[in-house]
């Protein structure tokens, strides 16, 4: 008879996964008619024709109004300077009275990374500090409360994903644009030929992806990952890619320490506590790893001595932890079942339960308060680091929506689902240019 240890050596578990929707005939079978050499000018005389749209906005309630559309139709980031200054002096005007535009005003400075203090609702709050009853009618004010609440802070008594955003509104203002209206004429137009010749390049960039991955051939070439580097070979290399070598190796080496003491656990079936479990699991999530990647592809040529130190300290920054937290609070509040399902228990609700006593239910909600937390904690990290590290905030910015986009639903890796099919919509297929 084999020997039981032998047995449970040879034993590994298996997970059966569903198979992913995104293979690579998917990607290179799609085609777009627009690009920058087709339409790239028509594009410029859009932007200029917007720029224009922006500097004659004289009324303060009129130059919120015009960024806030900017900002939902997806085409804020292509006049960030002229928004920002324009915001800028902002900051201290008088408000008007109604909900609506403090809130406005409110969220919109707080999402370019300008502090303003909740004082500015203090005049709708009755005398025990809760808001007035009256309010209840105003039904647009409080929408764009709503949206301003989840710009808070830890110490005061947003969660979308700008582009999958955009799509949507663009429908939504193109319904209820006068036709006659120029400023929303050239607004709506820029914002669809921007998002197509985006799309465009998203696309052609997958399909490159993708004919690299096949070129490459790892599956055949490297059938097993127990090839390792070797930092001894650091020295063989110029001194310009010691840095990044030494950095990768090391960011590498704690990446695969931590998905080896989740097996260690597993295996000696230890069960840690959720504060535990945590702080190893903001590293498994590989928001950390895709975060540094992130931030020198968007930086380019411009990292200055603070981003370098940055880099060198991100352990200590709630603009790189607070996103890997978010990656991990939502993957396991959204595919605990699934995972339960297969036999896995390597997550957060789980250890929460156990170690607390709780049903899964109270353990969900303890999660969520958690994330509601954490964007508190987040949102004054952006507003802090806006100045000295906006590379680092648009990066966590953004990184930070797409978990959320992601894991909504579950995952958009496996299942296909309504949720699924809009994400291969927003990727994959145009908007029709009507009435151009």
């Amino acid at each position: 008879m084999e020997p039981t240890g032998a047995q449970d050596t040879e034993r590994r578990s298996e997970a059966s996964y569903l198979p992913t929707i995104w293979d690579c005939e998917l990607f290179k079978s799609f085609t777009t008619p627009y690009s920058v050499g087709s339409h790239g000018d028509r594009l410029e005389e859009l932007k200029q024709a917007a720029r224009n749209l922006l500097a004659s906005q004289k009324d303060a309630d009129r130059q919120l109004e015009l960024i806030n559309t900017m900002q939902r139709l997806g085409v804020a980031y292509l006049f960030e300077n002229e928004i920002h200054d324009s915001l800028t002096k902002l900051i201290h005007h008088n408000i008007p009275t109604d909900l609506y535009t403090v809130a406005m005003h409110f969220r919109i400075l707080r999402q370019n990374g300008l502090f303003i203090s909740t004082d500015v609702f203090n005049k709708f709050m009755d005398s025990d500090g809760k808001f007035m009853d009256g309010l209840g009618e105003d039904v647009m004010g409080l929408l764009s409360l709503y949206e301003a609440s989840f710009l808070g802070m830890p110490e005061e008594h947003h969660w979308r994903m700008a582009w999958t955003e955009a799509r949507d509104f663009i429908g939504i203002y193109q319904n209820q644009r006068d036709d006659d209206d120029k400023m929303s004429s050239v607004l709506v137009e820029l914002a669809k030929l921007n998002y197509n010749i985006l799309q465009s390049i998203y696309l052609k960039e997958l399909q490159e992806l993708v004919e690299w991955w096949e070129d490459l051939n790892v599956k055949e070439r490297l059938p097993f990952a127990r090839d390792r580097w070797d930092l001894k070979a650091v020295e063989e290399l110029p001194e310009y890619m010691k840095f990044l070598y030494e950095a990768i190796y090391n960011h590498w080496k704690l990446y695969v320490g931590a998905y080896l003491k989740e097996a260690e656990w597993l295996h000696n079936g230890y069960n840690p506590s959720a504060e535990e479990y945590l702080d190893n699991a903001r590293l498994t999530a590989g928001i950390v790893l895709s975060m540094i990647y992130g931030i020198f592809g968007v930086a380019g040529h411009s990292i200055d001595r603070y981003l370098s130190e940055f880099v060198e300290d991100w352990s200590h920054s709630d603009l790189v932890c607070m996103p890997a937290y978010f990656a991990r609070f939502l993957d396991d509040l959204e595919t605990t079942k699934a995972e339960m399902e297969r036999g896995e228990s390597m997550n957060l609700i789980h250890f929460y339960m156990i170690g607390k006593g709780v049903s899964e239910d109270e353990a969900r909600d303890h999660v969520k308060g958690l994330i509601r937390y954490l964007w508190k904690r987040f949102n004054k990290a952006v507003i802090k680091d806006s100045v000295g590290a906006p590379v680092v905030v648009k990066v966590a910015l953004r990184v930070t929506r797409s978990c959320h986009r992601i894991y909504r639903y579950g995952d958009f890796f496996g299942p296909q689902t309504k949720q699924n099919q809009e994400c291969e919509k927003s990727i994959l297929e145009s908007i029709p240019m009507d009435h151009f």
